[in-house]
């Protein structure tokens, strides 16, 4: 089998894209998958995400935001 592992994140909502090799953070309210972005740095997209649960935005990317 010639699967390739990618890293996992500590972080919950944070994931590795293997196509961008970023990590991506999204989050799913009510089911509902949002895209948040995708970050050279997995605490940058945990802080995003965080910054969202917190109602605050913090750029320190390219983000894409939605407005539930």
């Amino acid at each position: 089998k010639n699967s390739v592992e990618r890293p996992k994140s500590k972080y919950r909502g944070v994931s590795w894209c293997l196509s961008s090799k970023r990590w991506r953070a999204r989050i799913c309210p009510n089911g509902k998958e949002f895209f948040i972005g995708n970050f050279d740095d997995e605490i940058k997209a945990a802080a995003n995400l965080k910054s969202l649960d917190l109602g605050e935005i913090f750029l320190l990317d390219v983000i894409y935001l939605f407005v539930p």
